[in-house]
């Protein structure tokens, strides 16, 4: 498989930075291995920039002019709002890049009755739940699995209704993406990362969190944040917002898989690489390279 250009040019510089005249020691050697073989994760056309950037990273929930709580709603982790800034660049380019993923299913304005979704990117031109609806997300015992939802208007939840993973793995990613409103009714939950060009309401006793550690996120490009009375954003101890998506050459969303914490810097990875264990790697020199994806 080729690596994105991007891992290609810092594999070869760090190398030469290290080594000019090539690889001579065995943490040189064991670098060049543990690299190509983490970067050999990765599709031949995506670039290692994160589709949900870094001001969304480290907050759980934007809204571009107000975010505004009833009693005893809660937002774990950080939250930003106010004025037009990079925070809202990032969520109009995520947006976009989910959008330019390739549908693999469409569904029905409405759904009335209990469904069960297999993985995919899924569209609709608008989207309402009936009351008491329960969207059962089946990962089908599968690790790295994603549920994109595209709605190019608004996102009604009803009342009393859900979305449940069964079958997933902490590293599976569900993406809402939203080109009008997202009202949540009240006693629901929503499981994932909802973005929403337009206001975000989410109703008394709903929770929106995500899978794993991910705290999920709600994030509106243009409009407000409303959270009624005891409706919840994120888990205690969550941590950033899904990361699982990577930008390919066309600004594509292209699902990696989830890491649930941030990518480290390139400095970092050396680190790691290096400080690998030397034992058991002549045995492994015989042998084919490993998958490690």
């Amino acid at each position: 498989m080729a690596f994105p250009s991007s891992a290609n040019r810092w594999v070869n510089d760090e190398l030469k930075r290290h080594s000019p005249n090539g690889p001579q020691t065995i943490n040189e050697i064991k670098f060049l291995f543990a690299a190509t073989s983490l970067f050999a994760c990765i599709p031949a056309d995506a670039t290692t920039v994160l589709v949900l950037g870094p001001d969304l990273q480290s907050n759980s929930a934007y809204s571009r002019t107000a975010i505004t709580t009833g009693a005893d709603a809660v937002i774990f982790g950080n939250l930003l709002s106010g004025g037009a800034g990079t925070a809202q660049i990032q969520i109009d380019a995520a947006q976009n890049a989910f959008r330019l993923m390739a549908a693999t299913n469409f569904l029905p304005a409405t759904i009335a009755v209990d469904i069960s979704l297999a993985a995919g990117v899924y569209s609709a031109n608008s989207l309402t739940t009936a009351a008491s609806t329960t969207l059962t997300l089946d990962g089908g015992g599968l690790a790295k699995q994603f549920w994109v939802f595209n709605i190019n208007d608004s996102f009604t939840m009803g009342a009393s209704s859900k979305t449940v993973l069964i079958g997933g793995a902490a590293n599976n990613s569900i993406i809402w993406n939203t080109g009008g409103f997202t009202s949540l009714g009240a006693d629901s939950l929503l499981l994932g990362t909802l973005l929403s060009n337009s206001y975000i309401s989410i109703g008394a006793n709903t929770s929106i969190f995500g899978n794993g550690a991910s705290c999920g996120g709600a994030f509106s490009a243009l409009s407000s944040l409303f959270l009624v009375a005891n409706s919840v954003i994120g888990k205690s101890g969550c941590r950033g917002v899904d990361n699982g998506f990577r930008l390919n050459n066309r600004n594509e969303a292209v699902f990696i898989g989830s890491q649930n914490e941030p990518i480290p810097e390139p400095q970092t990875w050396v680190l790691f690489l290096i400080g690998v264990s030397v034992v058991g790697f002549a045995a492994r020199r015989k042998q084919s390279i490993p998958s490690v994806c």
